[in-house]
């Protein structure tokens, strides 16, 4: 069954598509909800988001170091 769609969807030329009005707003909705979920899980997560950036960045301190001083 899967061969013979393909393959129709293969042989056949011309292809007519109509996209409807509504579409386009279904797209953007999409778009909008993934950017403002995204912002959520940034603000939900923040705090480990900062701190991971901290140690990300600070300078390496050697424990070891201070003990033999």
């Amino acid at each position: 069954m899967t061969f013979s769609m393909l393959s129709a969807a293969a042989i056949s030329r011309c292809v007519c598509a109509y996209l409807d009005p509504g579409t386009g707003a279904l797209i953007f909705q999409m778009i909008i909800a993934g950017f403002l979920g995204g912002l959520f899980a940034v603000k939900l997560f923040w705090s480990n988001i900062k701190n991971f950036v901290k140690k990300l960045f600070s300078p390496k301190q050697n424990p070891q170091k201070d003990e033999q001083e």
